[in-house]
């Protein structure tokens, strides 16, 4: 999420790359991005993903014919609602058992386990912010 809108990804989920006000070079090492309902995913100047990244969107309006300057490249477009498809994708990668195996293999664990723990890590980090003494200015790390 770069701000501004609403985001309905569980920031406690390791997958979550939280929340900027400007642009995240999280795009710069990923070989797939799987959009839902966003219009600018990424400032195409500062932090486009790798040419050769895999991206696939998923929005009611995925030419934003509303926004007629948010056009970005992509391998697959679905015009659809988010939550019914990523429910239906989800339901065929778990039946789908040679995808299911896939999932298992090294590479993509740990993927996931690296991923797990520079979350952790962004969390703390978060955390360690709040300054809870009664002599403390309130400030966004305070309130939460």
């Amino acid at each position: 999420d770069t701000g501004g809108s609403d985001m309905c990804f569980p920031f406690e989920h390791h997958a979550s790359e939280g929340f900027r006000l400007s642009f995240d070079e999280c795009t710069a090492d990923t070989d797939t991005v799987f959009l839902l309902d966003c219009d600018v995913p990424w400032i195409p100047a500062r932090n486009p993903p790798p040419e050769n990244a895999r991206i696939y969107h998923v929005d009611c309006d995925p030419l934003n014919q509303q926004i007629p300057v948010s056009f970005f490249p992509a391998h697959g477009r679905w015009k659809a609602d988010s939550f019914t498809a990523l429910t239906q994708l989800v339901e065929y990668i778990k039946n789908d058992a040679s995808l299911a195996k896939q999932l298992q293999d090294p590479k993509y664990t740990a993927r996931g386990a690296a991923r797990e723990k520079v979350h952790a890590a962004r969390l703390a980090e978060i955390a360690s912010q709040a300054r809870l003494d009664d002599d403390e200015p309130l400030n966004a790390s305070n309130i939460g």
